[in-house]
């Protein structure tokens, strides 16, 4: 059975927006089936899914929608997420960062112990 993506459709204050600019949320970041979801919308079902765009972070088991953008700090920015597990209601805010550790790629921690990536932009 192929495991449903959640997509989000979020809007965002412009402030927030402007301000990802030149930051790691500068693009999609994803492994391979994250980045063909980004591009064409379709997903594979794959269980090993990630994609961080500048609006949420999207895995095979959660969905987490990018409430603010805080401070960047060299190559990390601090970043709130509100998240919530397939089929299951919203588990509130978590703290995070997303810490770019390269000139293409990006990783993400949560204060929760969560952490992703290394993942390269999106072609």
């Amino acid at each position: 059975m192929m495991r449903r993506h959640i997509a989000l459709v979020v809007l965002m204050a412009a402030p927030a927006l402007a301000h990802a600019a030149g930051t790691p949320l500068d693009g999609n970041y994803g492994n391979k089936d994250g980045c063909t979801y980004a591009r064409t919308g379709d997903s594979s079902g794959a269980d090993d899914f990630f994609l961080l765009t500048k609006e949420a972070l999207t895995t095979s088991v959660a969905s987490c929608e990018i409430k603010t953008i805080g401070k960047t700090s060299g190559d990390t920015t601090n970043v709130t997420f509100s998240c919530q597990a397939e089929g299951e209601d919203s588990g509130g805010d978590i703290a995070g960062k997303v810490i770019r550790t390269g000139k293409d790629a990006v990783k993400v921690t949560m204060d929760d112990g969560s952490s992703y990536g290394p993942y390269k932009r999106c072609k």
